[in-house]
């Protein structure tokens, strides 16, 4: 769970960085499915009470 946290927030950083335009881009860089990228990325916005 701390290694999925990790890699959310490394991935909404470099969204926010503007180093990708979308989700589908950096799920074609990365090499992983957008789908599961995009579920992952809600794990950005849990609670840090609860992180």
């Amino acid at each position: 769970m701390v290694k999925a946290l990790a890699r959310a927030h490394r991935w909404k950083r470099l969204l926010d960085e503007g180093r990708y335009a979308s989700l589908s881009e950096m799920a074609k860089a990365e090499k992983i499915d957008r789908g599961y990228l995009g579920k992952m990325l809600r794990l950005t916005l849990l609670a840090p009470d609860i992180v």
